[in-house]
């Protein structure tokens, strides 16, 4: 009765599923062993006793049946009985299997990319089929994507963000530094903002086609407004708290900007006036990041514990409802609205996981990496995310079937929580995300799903 499986294909020790979808490899290996492998008994026979008679030829000719040697693993010898005309009966039905598993690993997502050095954040282009990554050595390295390869396009990070046009990539470096590049022109340097912020950046958000918002280390806010007669400076500076500012985020009103701070608190920023509307309590663990869902009347908040706290939007002085254990203990670094009931998480674990809201449910792993997972972004037309971690390597995880997926109705139980009985048969087993759930993006199957096509 297990259901619940690993979702993409991620790195790491080695599970029942995984060893399932290995055996199938190597079957598949087996059955195509090249003619270079595979030598005729007989025909050795023949060749080294030519002074037989004919009759004896005759009768090998005439046998249903040849044996022939094969390398098994390890450069074991085994004879076997195969037949003349087919070597592998295709009607087998473990063969059907076999062939079947081997088909599925046909991807609909581009393949891994490894970058130069470890990145430090990334983002995808509002309307072209490209994405940047910038890294802590000060790289921005920008690639076109596509379900075959990713080709370098052009590069010369703490945060980076494209204009709503995609016109320009926007980069804040360490040293307190922010520049504008020119997509177009190849990344061409644009514009340099020396000592623009007084922390190092730690969150870009564009608000609108002219006003972005930093967020730095020390708790900081500054809204730039590009049509100001004054563009290099900021038009208003608030400072928030003592902590890095993790995420920023706004709603098609773009009235207020919704901040989260590692302190545990939410500000909420009059955009007009730069002006704190509304400081939440302090919670018990760092808020790491945040997304609007649900028609923008909700705000999803992620914490150090793996937590995710649900605020009204307009009402950010304490949380209405919270949903614990998503992260499975561990914290949660990102999160995207795919729907607007379906959020994505990932964290420190190295699980991107899903969980509808209204109703509550957990729908199961994205994907899973051998690394805790940084940041995510969701390209232009929502069918793909990245993930980066603590590697050179980028993920790419194609989500699209969420658009057509419904989630059952039903009272929401428990405030979102596991019942009891769930809750203590997975206590104590932080592998259960690669025994159940398996979502389409996977690259790994359920032994039942394997051998469903043995049915009758």
């Amino acid at each position: 009765n297990r259901s619940d499986n690993i979702i993409g294909g991620g790195d790491g020790e080695i599970e029942e599923d995984e060893e399932v979808e290995i055996q199938a490899d190597l079957a598949i290996d087996q059955i195509d062993v090249s003619s270079s492998e595979i030598t005729s008994s007989s025909g050795s026979s023949s060749s080294d006793s030519s002074d037989d008679s004919d009759s004896s030829d005759d009768d090998s000719m005439s046998s249903d049946d040849e044996t022939k040697t094969i390398k098994a693993v390890g450069g074991v010898e085994e004879e076997v009985k195969l037949k003349k005309e087919d070597e592998v009966d295709e009607e087998d039905p473990v063969i059907k299997a076999i062939t079947k598993a081997k088909e599925k690993k046909s991807s609909n997502h581009p393949p891994d990319l490894v970058l130069e050095g470890i990145p430090s954040t990334l983002c995808f282009h509002p309307q072209l089929d490209q994405v940047a990554f910038g890294n802590y050595q000060g790289l921005i390295q920008m690639f076109e994507y596509s379900l075959v390869e990713c080709t370098h396009k052009d590069s010369s990070v703490r945060a980076i963000t494209f204009t709503l046009d995609g016109q320009k990539l926007i980069a804040a470096y360490s040293d307190q530094t922010i520049k504008y590049f020119d997509v177009e022109a190849g990344l061409k340097l644009e514009k340099t903002i020396k000592n623009a912020t007084p922390a190092p950046v730690s969150s870009l958000y564009m608000i609108d086609e002219h006003l972005l918002a930093t967020g730095d280390d020390d708790g900081n806010v500054q809204i730039w407004d590009a049509r100001s007669s004054t563009p290099n400076t900021a038009t208003s500076s608030l400072r928030l708290g003592e902590d890095a500012i993790t995420s920023m985020v706004s709603n098609s009103d773009k009235r207020i900007l919704v901040c989260t701070s590692e302190e545990g608190a939410i500000y909420a920023v009059k955009i007009r006036g730069g002006k704190v509307q509304v400081e939440s309590e302090i919670y018990d663990y760092e808020f790491n990041c945040s997304c609007v869902f649900k028609q923008e009347s909700k705000l999803a908040v992620g914490d150090g514990k793996g937590d995710v706290y649900i605020f009204n939007w307009d009402e950010f002085g304490k949380h209405s409802d919270i949903v614990t254990g998503i992260g499975r203990g561990e914290a949660i670094n990102a999160m995207i609205s795919i729907t607007e009931k379906i959020i994505l998480s990932g964290g420190d674990d190295g699980f991107i996981r899903a969980f509808n809201f209204f109703p509550q449910k957990y729908l199961g792993v994205v994907g899973k990496v051998a690394h805790p997972v940084e940041k995510m972004d969701v390209c232009n037309d929502g069918h793909l995310i990245a993930s980066i971690g603590a590697d050179e390597t980028v993920k790419f995880w194609n989500v699209a079937y969420f658009e057509s997926m419904t989630v059952g109705g039903g009272a929401k139980e428990n405030g979102g929580e596991k019942p009891e009985k769930e809750k203590k048969k997975e206590k104590g087993d932080k592998n259960q995300d690669l025994k159940k759930h398996n979502l389409p993006s996977s690259s790994h199957q359920n032994a039942a799903d394997f051998f469903s096509g043995l049915a009758e």
